[in-house]
């Protein structure tokens, strides 16, 4: 069963978090939504959004069965089909080129290429290690 994880920590983040689960509804009307609203966590409510969403992203991805997948969006991303980015691998992670056509945007590119706004992992001992491995940096 392939899962949609977006996290949020603000109303403005909600409403993208949620117009992203419509696009995903669309394009994948079988799969699972898990919305998280960051402020329901005690601690974690006052951690920076990227260091949030590493460390609840283990909290999930343990609690799905299996080999079921977990996709983790950013809530600006918009899905037009399918992402069925696993096949055979327990992990994938999007490439960038580019993250806007400015000089800074390609020097953040060439720091980090691979875009963890989107990101599939795999609900099993390679998945969790990678999950608990991200959480640990």
């Amino acid at each position: 069963m392939r899962n949609y994880l977006w996290f949020y920590n603000s109303d403005e983040h909600r409403e993208l978090a949620a117009l992203s689960a419509a696009s995903v509804d669309a394009a994948d009307p079988h799969a699972n939504r898990i919305l998280v609203d960051l402020r329901q966590h005690l601690i974690l409510s006052q951690a920076p959004l990227m260091v949030a969403n590493v460390w609840l992203l283990w909290d999930v991805l343990a609690r799905l069965a299996p080999g079921d997948e977990l996709v983790a969006i950013d809530t600006d991303v918009l899905v037009r089909r399918p992402l069925d980015m696993l096949g055979q691998a327990d992990m994938a992670v999007t490439f960038r080129h580019n993250v806007s056509d400015t000089d800074e945007g390609r020097e953040i590119a060439q720091a980090m290429p691979y875009n963890f706004g989107v990101l599939a992992l795999r609900a099993c001992a390679p998945g969790w290690e990678v999950a608990l491995w991200m959480r640990e940096q």
